[in-house]
């Protein structure tokens, strides 16, 4: 078990020595207060254009990469390589560095941060740490939203062509059966078509897609559907 945000403070200071790449870097992954700033936002407190912001980011990043440094890195790295390859090799963004956060809140969990307290921002901080370790390691490609997938962070591109296989066969299934299905029927069905398919790996594929949601109940179908995405009042009461 490591601490995400604490490492990446101890790198950060044994690997870069001017405050204002330093300062760059936390900003730009939100490393101080779990708020991500933009290149124009950086430009504007130093004075500078957005171009020369980006410069001094890469410089930052080129000092983080360097053997000696992305060397203290290796078994994060690992434990997040294992985490990928447990779920078929990719995860929606947003569900990995959720799942990866019980690190820094091992005991209370992700379900007892109180936004009352600080416990939300250090949440956000440990996210923000570990979207800079996440991109400062090789076998992590991150690939952005895209009209089929939501954000997602992958260690091979052969996992992104599973689960679009996955995902468009049982979008036909949805069209023609115009009915939801609970996951166990789809992990049956999805075992038909790649017998080495796990629980997990279907999981992260569906979660991923934009297509294909789950309702409230557990129930899968097309994501526009009134049954799985209820806009008014008769559609939740029709759910219900």
């Amino acid at each position: 078990m490591f601490n995400p945000h604490q490492t990446i403070a101890e790198v950060l200071g044994e690997a870069i020595a001017n405050e204002r790449v330093k300062d760059v870097i936390a900003r730009r992954f939100g490393l101080h207060g779990g708020i991500r700033q933009t290149l124009e936002e950086i430009g504007q407190k130093y004075g500078i254009t957005r171009e020369r912001v980006r410069q001094i980011e890469a410089s930052g990043l080129d000092l983080l990469s360097e053997p000696k440094i992305i060397s203290r890195l290796d078994s994060h790295f690992d434990y997040i390589k294992n985490h990928l390859e447990e779920h078929g090799g990719l995860r929606r963004e947003e569900t990995l560095l959720n799942d990866l956060t019980y690190i820094c809140f091992p005991v209370a969990g992700l379900d007892n941060v109180n936004p009352a307290d600080d416990s939300l921002a250090d949440f956000s901080k440990c996210q923000s740490a570990l979207y800079l370790i996440l991109t400062l390691g090789k076998p992590f490609t991150r690939e952005k939203e895209s009209d089929k997938f939501h954000p997602l962070w992958t260690i091979n591109r052969t996992s992104i062509s599973i689960a679009r296989k996955i995902v468009d066969f049982f979008a036909r299934h949805f069209q023609k059966a115009s009915r939801t299905l609970e996951f166990k029927e789809l992990y049956q069905k999805a075992k038909e078509i790649n017998s080495k398919m796990t629980e997990k790996a279907l999981n992260s594929y569906l979660d991923v897609s934009k297509e294909i949601s789950a309702n409230k109940f557990g129930h899968f179908g097309l994501s526009l559907w009134p049954e799985i995405s209820p806009r008014g009042v008769r559609d939740k009461a029709y759910l219900v």
